[in-house]
């Protein structure tokens, strides 16, 4: 029988359409169903016929040219497109039942037609959307004569509860669906330009089909009506029947599909078991739910790679045929031997894809590692050298290249391996040293074009950086990674922190509009994996993500996060939530590990940071979700090592001043007291937070006294207040260069730029590589609170000196405050308090850091102290990345006796004239000076020796 010709069971249109190889006819089904529309293309001895069944509404014409393409592409195929009873407006019966009950029956009746006259041929179901539901009624009503069920876009589970089921099922309910098919009338004298402009961004054949649908009210009821069975009868997965016929179905997800949702969780859940027992293919090229209007061709490539008859051997003997890769192709216009050999690779690729990654043993998987350097590694290092990195303005060159950015993940992923171990990868690296490189460049790309294939691409870039099992072979690829970008970024071909940056920014606002697509979140979570080992504190690059604005970003994502409007639709045990969960914790631990400085705490202070913790009530409550067992860290101890970074910086008075602020703002606003009521309570965050908040106070009573009573914090040696109080409102003004030292007047500014200018160049340098030391107010404060802490603990460091061996031996000993550990106890408990003799303080290994601190102590061994007095160093937090880990401030402490407060605390004099150059840059309480306060205290200087110049 010839494809012009139809079986016994049709009967043929009068009208033909010459254009394409399908027969129009109609399948003639009894009362009390009625005629159908069918599509009829063959060939002479059919070994596969497909059973294609459409989506609602049921209009073949829609899916003419996705059918036209599955025909060209497998040989021995025919198709029998059946469409819907009353469907078509030209085939529409008043007395006909068109509920989804009868269309149920009459694909059925299709099916036993074809098994009749075709019993030789093997008969694959192809369903879309709604049709495969009812391809699987079909394949449940004659499970043994159903050969193969391929599912696009299924919608097999709850389809009232996906995003579109519920915004539109109100349309669907009595009597809507008779009131909307009267107003197809007022439509009929609408011109068709005026259509044709509404649906712009559809082909004009398409808007022809569905001008024919708007003028047919018979038509228009029949589609509401069955859309109302839908939202009724579709209700839960029908695991067993899936379970029963896995190895028989193939299923398609659509990348962006508001009528599948969460419901694309439900069935990929219901496989977690065995998941190579079915086959699923999420999005490769961007096709959307309705293909059949803009995205024919890849639907129709993507159905048909599992039906053709398809021979890995052959095709790497097509790509050796080829012969080398040109060294120079063109990239405007690829020539046939470039698209051939893509194609070929391609095909390799998706065809395993599409049949089963977990299949090792797959003829196709054993070729391409067999052949891998042989015959397709160059074509794939070309691709991405040459392809993939460039802006090609042809028409045919952007094609190509995004054919080439659906390609490249599918195969590199399947050459690492199906379970992507260390032993696979560093064996595919050993092979190919140049293409991981070329990978990571190529996703930069991907990155900076916001290409749809992004997630694709950092999937396989955050597996590869973060191997299974890899040990040190698993930091060295981390590294590896890290080097690429930071060549890239130094450069200057590309900013990588601000184009990460920017990506992070564009998927928040997405999540913010809720526009952020299922399949999207876990991208989401693999991009963030990539930037917490790219961006982490440890690497180089983490400064030029801090000085592009990654901080605010992150804590701008934790806080669209936290919103009850971004996750509202996703279930706890949804896999969206699961991956959202995976985006935020990643970005808490990207957060923890930034919060390197007091710059870097008070720009997340300054972003919202505690607000955004304070609302995070459901992350708290998934801790003790079933669905979090598999986590690391729980919400509430990863927040709770954000707050200690920022507990370890609240010694600097910027970031004093503005967590202060911002904890009594929450307190006042009863959002405290809303997470408290939690159960179960996120115990280790709230005992972080209470503990943090005691030592914010007890700090804010120590800077408040001293700002007091403390002279001037000019700078300049001979500054007229220099041993006095300023006069009130004195503004004070910093160096802009090194933003370290600051200056009572101009005047005292220009006179100090002598002396200061030979360290400034220093200081700032510090500054623009993130690691700026205390400035000269933080100094003075760091003395103070030694001073404190040493006089309110008194007792204790008499008690630990007299228990100390090298008491007896008349030593000098030293108090040691330690305020450089984010785990230290706390802020009021003597244990902060250690006592040391000299030796033991050299040996020290963050005093053997500081070039100062040991010789600075060294002075006063041996000296003998006036009574109650004491040699205390106070060991702070400084920016990490510097060659020091801590700030040391050497000091000699007097004790004063009860209610005897004196001014001479020091035996030494320049010590005595040290402590006088303290004072806050700040007269008025709440911030008069608040330029100073806010554009100046982030920041200061590394060395001592200007601090020690100036003070002399």
């Amino acid at each position: 029988m010839s494809s012009s010709e139809t079986p016994p069971f049709l009967q043929p249109l009068g009208f033909q359409n010459s254009q394409n190889s399908f027969v129009q006819a109609i399948f003639p089904h009894e009362y009390p169903l009625g005629p159908a529309h069918v599509l009829w293309s063959s060939s002479d001895l059919p070994k596969f016929i497909v059973l294609f069944i459409p989506g609602n509404p049921g209009l073949l014409d829609f899916y003419l040219l996705f059918l036209s393409e599955l025909k060209s592409r497998v040989k021995d195929l025919a198709i029998l497109a059946h469409s819907y009873i009353n469907h078509t407006p030209e085939l529409t019966t008043v007395t006909a039942e068109h509920g989804l009950t009868a269309q149920v029956q009459a694909a059925v009746e299709a099916f036993d037609a074809i098994k009749q006259n075709y019993s030789s041929a093997k008969v694959i179901l192809i369903g879309h959307s709604i049709g495969t539901w009812v391809s699987l009624e079909v394949l449940k009503a004659r499970p043994n004569d159903v050969y193969a069920v391929h599912l696009i876009c299924p919608t097999i589970s709850h389809i009232a509860k996906t995003p579109n089921g519920r915004r539109l099922s109100w349309l669907f309910q009595r009597p809507l669906p008779l009131f909307i098919s009267k107003l197809s009338y007022l439509l009929r004298p609408l011109p068709a330009v005026v259509i044709s402009t509404l649906f712009r961004a559809w082909p004009e054949n398409q808007v022809t089909v569905l001008r024919r649908l708007l003028r047919s009210p018979t038509s228009i009821f029949a589609c509401l009506s069955m859309a109302h069975d839908e939202m009724q009868m579709i209700r839960d997965l029908d695991v067993a029947l899936l379970e029963q016929h896995k190895h028989k179905i193939c299923i398609y997800f659509a990348e962006t599909d508001d009528w599948v949702g969460e419901q694309r969780g439900v069935v990929l859940r219901s496989f977690k078991a065995d998941p190579g027992s079915i086959r699923i293919v999420h999005g490769k090229s961007g096709v959307p739910h309705a293909f059949c209007i803009t995205a024919m061709e890849r639907a129709g490539h993507a159905a048909n790679q599992h039906n053709k008859n398809f021979s890995p051997n052959d095709a790497i003997k097509s790509l050796r045929n080829l012969g080398k890769p040109p060294p120079n192709p063109d990239i405007e216009q690829p020539g046939p031997r470039i698209k051939s050999a893509l194609d070929i690779i391609g095909d390799m690729a998706f065809d395993l894809v599409f049949v089963c990654r977990q299949d090792t043993t797959h003829p196709t998987l054993v070729s391409i590692r067999k052949n891998w350097l042989t015959g397709i590694a160059p074509w794939v290092e070309l691709f991405l050298a040459k392809f993939a990195v460039a802006d090609p303005s042809t028409a045919p060159g952007l094609e190509f290249r995004d054919a080439v950015f659906h390609t490249m993940p599918a195969i590199l992923t399947l050459v690492a391996g199906p379970r992507n171990t260390s032993e696979e990868i560093l064996k595919l690296r050993s092979k190919s040293p140049l293409l991981f490189p070329l990978f990571y460049k190529a996703w930069v790309k991907v990155l900076s074009i916001t290409h749809v294939s992004w997630p694709s691409w950092a999937s396989v870039v955050s597996e590869m950086v973060f191997i299974r099992g890899g040990g040190d072979d698993g930091v060295l690829m981390a590294e590896e990674f890290v080097k690429t970008m930071r060549e890239m970024h130094q450069s200057g071909k590309e900013n990588i922190a601000a184009l990460c940056i920017r990506h992070i920014n564009l998927l928040v606002q997405a999540a913010h509009s809720r526009q952020l697509a299922d399949r999207d979140y876990k991208g989401f979570e693999n991009a963030m994996k990539t930037f917490v080992s790219l961006f982490h504190t440890s690497t180089s690059m983490s400064q030029p993500f801090i000085v592009n604005g990654g901080i605010t970003t992150i804590v701008k994502l934790l806080a669209t996060f936290v919103a009850t409007r971004t996750l509202r639709r996703h279930t706890e045990g949804s896999e969206e939530f699961s991956s959202a969960i995976g985006v935020f914790d990643l970005a808490l631990a990207l957060l923890q590990s930034l919060l390197k400085s007091q710059v870097s705490a008070s720009e997340a202070l300054d972003a919202g940071v505690l607000k955004a913790i304070f609302k995070a009530k459901r992350f708290f409550l998934y801790d003790s979700h079933p669905a979090s067992t598999h986590r690391i860290k729980s919400t509430s101890s990863l927040i709770s090592l954000v707050v200690k970074q920022l507990d370890l910086f609240l010694v600097f008075p910027s970031v004093l001043r503005r967590f202060y602020r911002v904890s009594i703002s929450l307190s006042e606003s009863g959002i405290e007291d809303e997470l408290g009521w939690l159960q179960p309570r996120p115990q280790a965050f709230l005992a972080t937070w209470e503990k943090t908040k005691r030592k914010a106070k007890e700090l804010r009573t120590i800077f408040h006294d001293f700002e007091m009573a403390c002279p001037s914090m000019c700078a300049h040696i001979q500054c007229p207040f220099r041993d006095s109080v300023p006069p009130p409102g004195t503004r004070y003004l910093r160096c802009s260069s090194c933003m370290n030292v600051m200056y009572c007047s101009h005047k005292c500014g220009k006179a100090g730029w002598a002396s200061h200018k030979i360290l400034c160049g220093l200081f700032g340098k510090a500054l623009r590589e993130g690691r700026p030391g205390p400035c000269w107010q933080d100094i003075h404060f760091f003395r103070e609170i030694t001073n404190q802490l040493v006089i309110r603990n008194y007792e204790e460091v008499v008690r630990k000196m007299e228990m100390h061996p090298s008491s007896k031996q008349g030593q000098t000993l030293i108090v040691l405050v330690n305020l450089d550990d984010p785990d230290q106890p706390e802020f009021t408990s003597p244990n902060l308090l250690a006592v040391v003799d000299f030796k033991q303080f050299c040996r020290d290994s963050r005093m053997k850091e500081h070039d100062d601190a040991i010789p600075d102590v060294k002075q006063y061994i041996g000296r003998p102290l006036r009574e109650r007095a004491v040699l205390a160093v106070g060991v702070f937090p400084v920016s990490k990345g510097g060659k020091s880990r801590v700030w040391p401030i050497v000091d000699i402490v007097h004790v004063p006796e009860e209610d005897d407060y004196t001014e001479d605390e020091y035996t030494d004099e320049e010590d005595d004239g040290s402590e006088e150059d303290y004072t806050d840059e700040d007269e008025d309480e709440e911030g008069e000076d608040s330029e100073q306060w806010e554009s100046g205290e982030d920041d200061g200087s590394q060395k001592g020796e200007h601090i020690k110049e100036v003070a002399s």
